[in-house]
């Protein structure tokens, strides 16, 4: 029989099923002592050999020396690796030998797991990889964390609850394994995805209102109804018509990545109303009004209803009726 080394002592790079070179000293036999190399399974036990001939074996009942055929050494342990000591020898007068190594070698770490690909602001994320084998201690790290999101270095467990200010995509997330052999493993690189929920639009003024001079109703009235919406605002022709909003999350917190469309419709009043969309726009946050700004010329507009319309990224909108009159004299 050939036998051939399947690793290195110490070096815990190996295949399965490997494990480190044992080391027979002080036997009374000299043939026995040396070094065995790992060659194989048996009984589920591995076994060892030196040179061609000579072997670290279980039998299937105790561990046991042999040397071209010869039985030498016996140990009655019923341990699953060789034992170190215990060890007698079969014609009861040489001395017996100790045994040092023959431990499984370490592999390197294997990390694995399929990271969720997007989260809605204001809900929870979370994502802890799965890792087997490794030469502890292992320790993690992490390329790419979002701002918003915390990183355990000793679970790789990347957890957070992103903002609404947090819209957007996190692309180049990179989870790494590093054990105490210098080897790694990684995941990724993966991205998550900060997704829009539910939006509650709010005025961008102290007065709640998405108009910058909107209808101010005597205390204790009702704003007048004009056809099927109240009044919202009175507007000449040639000054536009202007106005913000705040989006926020189901939190409270402020989203800033998003879009609002701005659509205004002239209104023919009756049963039922006809509309007819004369401007279209969308508009972004405005850094320095901390909102979603919008501006509606109106020079070429005739005197008449009109429905101003914000559309928000949810598909939700509001309304605002505002009537257009010739400039005053």
């Amino acid at each position: 029989m050939i036998a051939f080394s399947l690793c290195i002592a110490g070096v815990p790079t190996c295949g399965a099923d490997c494990y480190e070179d044992v080391i027979v000293v002080g036997a009374g036999s000299g043939e026995a002592n040396g070094t065995y190399v790992f060659d194989g399974m048996n009984g589920g036990r591995p076994y060892f050999v030196k040179g061609v001939a000579t072997y670290v074996d279980w039998n299937g009942a105790f561990w046991m020396m042999l040397h071209n055929g010869t039985h030498l050494y016996s140990n009655d342990s019923q341990d699953d690796l060789p034992p170190p000591s215990g060890w007698y020898a079969v014609n009861g007068s040489n001395p017996p030998p100790t045994l040092s190594g023959g431990h499984p070698c370490c592999q390197g770490p294997t990390l694995s797991g399929m990271p969720p690909s997007s989260v809605t602001a204001g809900a929870s994320y979370g994502f802890s990889p799965s890792v087997s084998k490794g030469c502890p201690p292992l320790r993690y790290s992490i390329a790419g964390k979002p701002s918003w999101a915390s990183f355990s270095s000793t679970s790789g467990t990347l957890s957070g609850t992103p903002g609404g200010s947090d819209v957007g995509i996190y692309e180049g997330v990179t989870i790494t394994v590093r054990d105490a052999e210098a080897n790694t493993d990684t995941v990724g690189p993966f991205a998550i995805v900060v997704e829009i929920g539910g939006i509650e639009p709010a005025g961008a003024g102290d007065t709640a209102s998405f108009l910058d001079v909107p209808l101010t109703p005597a205390e204790g009235e009702e704003p007048p109804m004009i056809g099927s919406l109240p009044l919202a605002a009175i507007f000449e022709i040639g000054e536009p018509i202007t106005g913000g909003c705040r989006l926020l999350d189901a939190h409270g917190g402020a989203i800033l990545g998003a879009y609002v469309k701005v659509e205004l419709y002239r209104v023919t009043l009756g049963t039922p109303e006809k509309l007819k969309r004369v401007a279209s726009l969308i508009v972004r946050h405005d850094e320095a009004s901390n909102c979603y700004r919008f501006e509606i010329e109106t020079d070429e507009l005739t005197p008449g209803t009109y429905d101003v319309r914000l559309v928000f990224p949810d598909g939700s909108a509001e309304i605002l009726r505002v009537k257009l009159v010739a400039p005053s004299t």
